[in-house]
Protein backbone atom coordinates (compact mmCIF):
# COMPACT_ATOMS: atom_id res chain seq x y z
CA UNK A 1 0.00 0.00 0.00
CA UNK A 2 1.00 3.48 -0.86
CA UNK A 3 1.60 5.27 2.59
CA UNK A 4 0.25 8.53 3.44
CA UNK A 5 2.94 10.63 5.37
CA UNK A 6 2.24 13.22 7.93
CA UNK A 7 2.62 16.87 7.26
CA UNK A 8 2.91 19.20 10.35
CA UNK A 9 4.97 21.66 11.47
CA UNK A 10 6.07 20.56 14.88
CA UNK A 11 8.54 22.80 17.07
CA UNK A 12 9.98 23.64 20.78
CA UNK A 13 6.62 24.98 22.67
CA UNK A 14 4.52 22.83 20.89
CA UNK A 15 1.68 20.85 23.02
CA UNK A 16 -0.79 19.23 21.42
CA UNK A 17 -1.34 15.46 19.50
CA UNK A 18 1.07 16.22 16.93
CA UNK A 19 3.81 16.44 19.39
CA UNK A 20 2.75 13.08 21.02
CA UNK A 21 2.28 11.20 17.90
CA UNK A 22 5.98 12.72 17.37
CA UNK A 23 7.19 11.47 20.52
CA UNK A 24 5.91 8.02 19.24
CA UNK A 25 7.37 7.98 16.29
CA UNK A 26 10.88 9.16 17.77
CA UNK A 27 10.71 6.52 20.19
CA UNK A 28 10.33 3.08 18.42
CA UNK A 29 12.93 4.42 15.71
CA UNK A 30 15.49 4.72 18.55
CA UNK A 31 15.46 8.16 20.04
CA UNK A 32 13.89 7.99 22.84
CA UNK A 33 12.19 11.34 23.56
CA UNK A 34 11.33 10.85 27.38
CA UNK A 35 7.85 10.89 28.55
CA UNK A 36 5.37 10.57 25.70
CA UNK A 37 2.80 14.05 26.71
CA UNK A 38 2.36 15.75 23.90
CA UNK A 39 4.22 18.41 25.28
CA UNK A 40 7.68 19.31 22.79
CA UNK A 41 10.53 20.04 25.65
CA UNK A 42 13.89 19.52 25.81
CA UNK A 43 13.74 15.82 25.67
CA UNK A 44 11.81 15.63 22.34
CA UNK A 45 13.94 18.49 20.51
CA UNK A 46 17.06 16.86 21.67
CA UNK A 47 15.80 12.93 20.53
CA UNK A 48 14.59 14.99 17.32
CA UNK A 49 17.50 16.19 16.77
CA UNK A 50 19.38 12.96 17.05
CA UNK A 51 17.23 11.42 14.79
CA UNK A 52 17.71 14.77 12.13
CA UNK A 53 21.78 13.91 12.13
CA UNK A 54 20.89 10.04 11.44
CA UNK A 55 18.73 10.75 8.90
CA UNK A 56 21.12 13.10 7.68
CA UNK A 57 18.90 16.18 7.05
CA UNK A 58 18.95 19.75 8.60
CA UNK A 59 19.21 19.23 12.40
CA UNK A 60 16.48 22.01 13.24
CA UNK A 61 15.21 20.52 15.72
CA UNK A 62 11.45 21.29 13.47
CA UNK A 63 9.71 18.46 12.37
CA UNK A 64 8.52 19.12 8.87
CA UNK A 65 7.29 16.99 5.48
CA UNK A 66 11.27 15.67 5.26
CA UNK A 67 11.32 14.43 9.02
CA UNK A 68 8.06 13.08 9.13
CA UNK A 69 8.87 11.25 5.70
CA UNK A 70 12.62 9.53 7.36
CA UNK A 71 9.97 8.24 10.28
CA UNK A 72 7.48 7.23 7.92
CA UNK A 73 10.09 5.12 6.24
CA UNK A 74 11.86 3.37 8.87
CA UNK A 75 8.83 2.30 10.90
CA UNK A 76 8.06 1.06 7.79
CA UNK A 77 10.94 -1.09 7.10
CA UNK A 78 10.48 -2.03 11.30
CA UNK A 79 7.50 -2.95 10.42
CA UNK A 80 8.05 -5.33 7.18
CA UNK A 81 11.09 -6.91 9.22
CA UNK A 82 9.27 -7.60 12.28
CA UNK A 83 6.68 -9.54 9.75
CA UNK A 84 9.51 -11.49 8.06
CA UNK A 85 11.60 -12.38 11.17
CA UNK A 86 8.97 -11.80 13.68
CA UNK A 87 6.28 -13.99 11.57
CA UNK A 88 3.66 -10.74 12.53
CA UNK A 89 0.98 -9.46 10.05
CA UNK A 90 1.30 -5.96 10.78
CA UNK A 91 0.07 -3.46 7.79
CA UNK A 92 2.77 -1.33 6.69
CA UNK A 93 1.88 1.52 6.95
CA UNK A 94 4.93 3.73 8.75
CA UNK A 95 2.65 4.36 11.68
CA UNK A 96 2.93 4.28 15.20
CA UNK A 97 0.25 6.96 16.28
CA UNK A 98 -2.84 6.42 18.04
CA UNK A 99 -3.99 3.66 15.74
CA UNK A 100 -0.44 1.99 15.96
CA UNK A 101 -0.99 0.03 18.91
CA UNK A 102 -0.53 -3.36 17.03
CA UNK A 103 3.09 -2.15 15.62
CA UNK A 104 4.19 -1.63 19.44
CA UNK A 105 2.44 -4.64 20.98
CA UNK A 106 4.60 -6.79 18.18
CA UNK A 107 8.10 -5.22 18.60
CA UNK A 108 7.72 -5.89 22.58
CA UNK A 109 6.58 -8.92 22.09
CA UNK A 110 9.44 -9.35 19.77
CA UNK A 111 11.95 -8.16 22.39
CA UNK A 112 10.62 -10.45 25.03
CA UNK A 113 11.05 -13.23 22.62
CA UNK A 114 14.77 -12.72 22.59
CA UNK A 115 15.52 -12.42 26.23
CA UNK A 116 15.20 -8.39 26.01
CA UNK A 117 13.64 -5.26 27.91
CA UNK A 118 10.27 -4.64 25.54
CA UNK A 119 10.86 -1.07 25.50
CA UNK A 120 9.65 -0.50 21.74
CA UNK A 121 12.98 1.25 20.96
CA UNK A 122 14.66 0.45 18.26
CA UNK A 123 18.12 0.65 18.68
CA UNK A 124 21.53 -1.00 17.35
CA UNK A 125 20.65 -4.46 19.06
CA UNK A 126 17.22 -4.81 17.58
CA UNK A 127 18.31 -3.09 14.56
CA UNK A 128 20.98 -6.47 13.86
CA UNK A 129 18.42 -8.89 15.76
CA UNK A 130 15.77 -7.73 12.75
CA UNK A 131 18.15 -7.63 9.99
CA UNK A 132 18.04 -4.14 9.37
CA UNK A 133 21.21 -3.83 7.72
CA UNK A 134 20.40 -0.48 5.65
CA UNK A 135 19.26 1.24 8.84
CA UNK A 136 22.04 0.35 11.00
CA UNK A 137 23.00 3.34 13.84
CA UNK A 138 26.32 3.58 14.68
CA UNK A 139 28.19 0.62 16.61
CA UNK A 140 31.78 0.88 17.59
CA UNK A 141 34.91 -0.02 14.85
CA UNK A 142 37.61 -0.44 17.46
CA UNK A 143 39.84 1.50 15.19
CA UNK A 144 42.39 3.05 17.55
CA UNK A 145 42.93 6.58 15.52
CA UNK A 146 40.23 6.78 13.17
CA UNK A 147 36.66 7.94 14.28
CA UNK A 148 33.84 6.34 13.81
CA UNK A 149 31.38 9.01 14.38
CA UNK A 150 30.07 9.73 10.92
CA UNK A 151 27.21 8.00 11.97
CA UNK A 152 24.61 9.14 15.59
CA UNK A 153 25.89 7.74 19.19
CA UNK A 154 22.66 5.85 20.29
CA UNK A 155 21.81 7.53 23.73
CA UNK A 156 21.55 5.01 26.47
CA UNK A 157 18.25 3.78 27.63
CA UNK A 158 18.89 3.20 31.17
CA UNK A 159 16.96 5.89 33.29
CA UNK A 160 16.67 9.44 34.22
CA UNK A 161 18.18 12.22 36.12
CA UNK A 162 15.96 14.02 37.52
CA UNK A 163 16.86 16.19 40.95
CA UNK A 164 20.47 15.63 39.45
CA UNK A 165 22.38 19.53 39.85
CA UNK A 166 25.45 19.02 36.97
CA UNK A 167 28.16 21.62 36.49
CA UNK A 168 29.69 21.91 33.16
CA UNK A 169 32.66 23.96 32.31
CA UNK A 170 34.25 24.20 29.22
CA UNK A 171 37.61 24.36 29.42
CA UNK A 172 40.01 27.27 28.42
CA UNK A 173 38.78 30.45 26.46
CA UNK A 174 39.03 33.34 25.78
CA UNK A 175 42.79 34.37 25.34
CA UNK A 176 43.50 30.78 26.58
CA UNK A 177 42.96 28.53 23.29
CA UNK A 178 44.02 25.70 25.10
CA UNK A 179 45.40 22.99 22.80
CA UNK A 180 45.39 23.70 19.53
CA UNK A 181 46.10 21.35 16.23
CA UNK A 182 44.18 20.32 12.37
CA UNK A 183 42.52 23.67 12.30
CA UNK A 184 40.72 23.42 15.97
CA UNK A 185 41.24 25.29 18.72
CA UNK A 186 40.62 23.08 22.25
CA UNK A 187 38.66 26.14 24.11
CA UNK A 188 35.93 26.53 20.76
CA UNK A 189 35.98 22.35 20.72
CA UNK A 190 34.82 21.89 24.64
CA UNK A 191 32.23 24.80 24.54
CA UNK A 192 30.81 23.11 21.60
CA UNK A 193 30.23 19.35 23.07
CA UNK A 194 29.80 20.70 27.18
CA UNK A 195 26.85 22.90 25.40
CA UNK A 196 25.47 19.78 23.25
CA UNK A 197 25.80 17.56 26.75
CA UNK A 198 24.09 20.17 28.55
CA UNK A 199 20.82 20.32 26.26
CA UNK A 200 21.36 16.48 26.42
CA UNK A 201 21.71 16.22 30.23
CA UNK A 202 18.50 18.67 30.42
CA UNK A 203 16.77 16.06 28.00
CA UNK A 204 17.16 13.64 30.76
CA UNK A 205 15.79 15.48 33.44
CA UNK A 206 19.00 16.69 35.16
CA UNK A 207 19.55 20.05 36.26
CA UNK A 208 22.36 21.91 34.32
CA UNK A 209 24.65 25.21 34.91
CA UNK A 210 27.19 25.43 32.55
CA UNK A 211 30.89 26.83 33.18
CA UNK A 212 30.48 29.07 30.45
CA UNK A 213 28.60 29.85 27.21
CA UNK A 214 30.87 31.93 25.24
CA UNK A 215 34.23 32.74 24.04
CA UNK A 216 35.43 34.29 27.37
CA UNK A 217 38.19 33.15 30.04
CA UNK A 218 37.23 32.22 33.47
CA UNK A 219 39.68 30.99 35.91
CA UNK A 220 39.95 27.57 37.58
CA UNK A 221 39.16 28.75 40.98
CA UNK A 222 36.18 30.62 40.14
CA UNK A 223 34.30 27.80 38.37
CA UNK A 224 35.19 25.50 41.09
CA UNK A 225 33.74 28.10 43.56
CA UNK A 226 30.48 28.64 41.09
CA UNK A 227 30.00 24.92 41.48
CA UNK A 228 30.86 24.50 45.47
CA UNK A 229 27.85 27.32 45.95
CA UNK A 230 25.62 26.33 43.45
CA UNK A 231 25.35 22.65 45.29
CA UNK A 232 26.44 20.81 42.25
CA UNK A 233 26.33 17.05 42.57
CA UNK A 234 28.49 16.02 39.68
CA UNK A 235 31.34 18.18 37.78
CA UNK A 236 32.75 17.22 34.67
CA UNK A 237 35.05 19.44 33.07
CA UNK A 238 34.84 19.46 29.04
CA UNK A 239 38.60 19.56 27.52
CA UNK A 240 40.23 17.70 24.70
CA UNK A 241 43.91 16.26 24.99
CA UNK A 242 47.45 17.82 23.08
CA UNK A 243 50.50 16.13 23.01
CA UNK A 244 53.75 17.44 20.60
CA UNK A 245 53.59 13.60 18.66
CA UNK A 246 50.75 13.77 16.61
CA UNK A 247 50.58 9.61 16.82
CA UNK A 248 49.56 10.23 20.21
CA UNK A 249 45.62 9.45 20.57
CA UNK A 250 43.10 8.28 23.30
CA UNK A 251 40.16 8.83 25.41
CA UNK A 252 40.93 9.24 29.11
CA UNK A 253 39.03 10.87 31.81
CA UNK A 254 40.75 12.21 34.76
CA UNK A 255 39.47 12.06 38.57
CA UNK A 256 40.47 12.58 41.94
CA UNK A 257 38.22 10.55 44.49
CA UNK A 258 36.72 7.69 44.84
CA UNK A 259 33.17 8.07 42.89
CA UNK A 260 35.21 10.54 40.75
CA UNK A 261 37.14 7.30 39.54
CA UNK A 262 34.15 5.65 39.39
CA UNK A 263 32.21 8.20 37.04
CA UNK A 264 35.60 8.57 35.02
CA UNK A 265 35.13 5.02 34.16
CA UNK A 266 32.04 5.08 32.91
CA UNK A 267 32.77 7.93 30.74
CA UNK A 268 35.77 6.90 29.40
CA UNK A 269 34.04 3.30 28.31
CA UNK A 270 31.34 5.18 26.61
CA UNK A 271 33.90 7.51 24.85
CA UNK A 272 36.28 4.75 23.57
CA UNK A 273 33.55 1.94 22.58
CA UNK A 274 31.49 5.23 20.67
CA UNK A 275 34.33 7.04 19.36
CA UNK A 276 36.37 3.65 18.24
CA UNK A 277 39.07 5.28 20.02
CA UNK A 278 42.13 3.66 22.41
CA UNK A 279 41.17 3.49 25.80
CA UNK A 280 43.37 5.07 27.80
CA UNK A 281 41.40 4.64 31.06
CA UNK A 282 40.42 6.63 34.17
CA UNK A 283 43.25 8.34 35.42
CA UNK A 284 44.25 9.29 39.15
CA UNK A 285 45.19 13.07 38.45
CA UNK A 286 45.40 16.06 40.99
CA UNK A 287 44.28 18.76 39.07
CA UNK A 288 42.75 21.82 40.56
CA UNK A 289 39.26 21.27 39.55
CA UNK A 290 38.88 17.94 40.81
CA UNK A 291 40.88 18.69 43.86
CA UNK A 292 38.81 21.42 44.87
CA UNK A 293 35.38 20.59 44.15
CA UNK A 294 33.06 19.13 46.93
CA UNK A 295 31.53 17.33 44.20
CA UNK A 296 32.08 14.15 42.40
CA UNK A 297 34.28 15.66 39.73
CA UNK A 298 36.01 14.54 36.49
CA UNK A 299 37.72 16.12 33.22
CA UNK A 300 36.82 14.63 30.13
CA UNK A 301 39.74 14.58 27.30
CA UNK A 302 37.98 12.37 24.83
CA UNK A 303 40.45 12.80 22.02
CA UNK A 304 43.79 14.41 21.29
CA UNK A 305 43.15 17.61 18.88
CA UNK A 306 46.50 16.72 17.91
CA UNK A 307 45.72 13.74 16.27
CA UNK A 308 44.32 13.96 12.83
CA UNK A 309 42.01 10.71 13.32
CA UNK A 310 40.65 11.78 16.64
CA UNK A 311 40.03 15.79 15.39
CA UNK A 312 37.86 13.83 12.49
CA UNK A 313 34.99 14.07 15.57
CA UNK A 314 36.25 17.56 16.63
CA UNK A 315 35.40 19.41 13.56
CA UNK A 316 31.58 18.73 12.44
CA UNK A 317 28.19 18.30 14.14
CA UNK A 318 27.93 14.48 14.51
CA UNK A 319 31.01 14.19 15.66
CA UNK A 320 30.47 16.95 18.79
CA UNK A 321 27.29 15.07 19.56
CA UNK A 322 28.75 12.00 19.83
CA UNK A 323 31.35 13.27 22.73
CA UNK A 324 28.49 14.48 24.47
CA UNK A 325 26.04 11.62 23.68
CA UNK A 326 28.90 9.28 24.99
CA UNK A 327 29.49 10.98 27.97
CA UNK A 328 26.00 11.49 28.81
CA UNK A 329 25.31 7.81 28.92
CA UNK A 330 28.30 7.66 31.06
CA UNK A 331 26.78 9.73 33.58
CA UNK A 332 23.50 7.98 33.03
CA UNK A 333 25.19 4.45 33.82
CA UNK A 334 26.95 6.13 36.84
CA UNK A 335 23.59 7.95 38.74
CA UNK A 336 21.62 4.67 38.30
Amino acid sequence: MEMEYYNAIVEFGDMNDDVLFLQRQLHICGFNPGQKDGDFGDGTGNALENAQIYFGIAADRIAGPQTWRKLYDYCAKLQEQLNRVGGFALVIDGNVGSHGTATVEAFKTFQIRGGREPDWCCGPVEEQALNMVDFMKAMPSGNASVSSSSSLIVPTQSGRLDGVKIYIPAGHGGSDPGGVGNGLRESDVALAYATKLGNILQGYGATVLLGRTGDYYKSLASRVQEANNWGADLYVSCHENAFSDPAANGSEVLFVSESGNQLATYGVNELSAGLGTINRGAKYQDDYEVVYSDMTAVICEPGFITNVGNASFMNNEVGLRNQAQCLANGIVKYCA
